[in-house]
């Protein structure tokens, strides 16, 4: 499987490469793959640190994967590439990247092969 990052605003850019665009975010996305509203607003805010967010939004992906690990693995059975997407602008401290991350770690364990081509831009 081939994952990307991307910005929500580069879409076509995406879409012009035929690369599958999931959105992650919290107000359009999968909820099941977005950060928790009240911890997003906290961090823009400042009130909570990178490192803080990393481990809330990673233990929240472990949560969820407990909880349905179908739609995981069901995104790591995708036949082509996938972007994940948010609105943060690229080269920023972001979720989307986390959760690469974190489907990176998923797919070790599965034995499938992940290969993360970067971000679009």
């Amino acid at each position: 499987m081939d994952i990307y990052t991307i910005a929500i605003p580069q879409w076509r850019k995406a879409k012009e490469r035929d690369i599958e665009l999931i959105d992650i975010t919290v107000k359009s996305g999968i909820q099941l793959f977005a950060p928790e509203a009240s911890v997003l607003w906290a961090y823009k805010r400042g009130e909570v640190t990178d490192d803080q967010y990393t481990d809330l939004y990673l233990e929240r992906m472990r949560t969820h994967f407990r909880r349905d690990p179908g739609a995981f693995e069901n995104l790591l059975k995708k036949d082509g590439p996938i972007a994940v997407a948010c609105y943060c602008t690229a080269g920023k401290f972001c979720h989307r990247h986390l959760f690469v991350t974190f489907m990176k770690e998923l797919a070790e364990d599965n034995e499938i092969e992940l290969k993360y081509l970067g971000e679009i831009q």
